[in-house]
């Protein structure tokens, strides 16, 4: 009896066996795991430790620019019988047509401008023949105009350098300060193409200064200089051709 339940017991087991394996046989195959797919990173912001943070900002389809109104000033001077005008009568007949109050510095009212047989003057007229004898026309925005030697031009006396937006109307001999963005890198370069042009201009009154990280010029002049300045910054500032394509 007790050999018949062992058997029995072993039969059992057996059954079981064979029945989990076939079980097993008949499982699916699990599916292989998908591979790893390699995200791009973002680019760096920063060169390295401690280096500045570049702005990074999209391009204008359009550029905009500071605007410089001309006036249409018609002067008519009355030159001596040797064809001259003084810079103090000229400037104080500018000054006048245009409701001003002008100064003089010492060595610019002991100037006399030859006409040439010229005896109506518009303002770029004005600007130019006091130009020939090294006389800069300053305005100031607030009423007044001032002559001033190119020797003395960077001791002006004439108020502050208001800072102008793009698009803000200015005269074309006031002083004024620019904030110009850059897109496209290359800021140091354009900033020194910049200082080179000002140091070699004998009329030089302003300055340019870069602002690294935050990529932009800060550019002080005559609003006439300012805007071809502006420019020429735009005119430099484009995308750079990778060097394959250069060559």
């Amino acid at each position: 009896m007790r050999l018949k339940t062992q058997s029995h017991l072993i039969t059992v087991a057996l059954t079981a066996l064979v029945t989990w394996q076939l079980a097993r046989a008949t499982e699916p195959a699990p599916a292989a795991p998908a591979p790893a797919v390699a995200t791009p990173r973002e680019p760096a912001t920063e060169a390295g430790p401690g280096a500045p943070r570049v702005r990074v900002r999209p391009a204008p389809s359009e550029r905009a620019f500071l605007a410089v109104a001309e006036d249409d000033l018609s002067l008519t001077v009355a030159p001596d019988d040797r064809g001259q005008v003084t810079v103090p009568d000229l400037v104080a007949a500018f000054a006048a047509a245009r409701g001003l109050s002008f100064t003089l510095d010492p060595q610019a009212a002991a100037q006399r401008i030859e006409l040439g047989g010229e005896t109506t003057l518009d303002r770029r007229g004005v600007r130019r023949v006091l130009a020939s004898v090294d006389v800069l026309l300053i305005t100031d925005g607030a009423g007044g105009v001032e002559a001033r030697h190119l020797r003395n031009a960077a001791q002006r006396s004439v108020g502050t350098w208001p800072l102008v937006s793009a698009g803000a109307v200015a005269d074309p001999d006031q002083p004024v300060t620019r904030v110009v963005p850059l897109y496209h890198g290359g800021g140091n370069a354009i900033f020194a193409t910049l200082r080179g042009l000002m140091t070699r201009d004998p009329s030089r009154l302003g300055n340019v200064l870069y602002v690294p990280g935050a990529e932009q010029l800060v550019l002080c002049d005559l609003a006439l200089n300012v805007r071809a300045y502006e420019e020429l910054v735009a005119a430099l500032d484009v995308p750079q051709a990778p060097l394959s394509e250069a060559r």
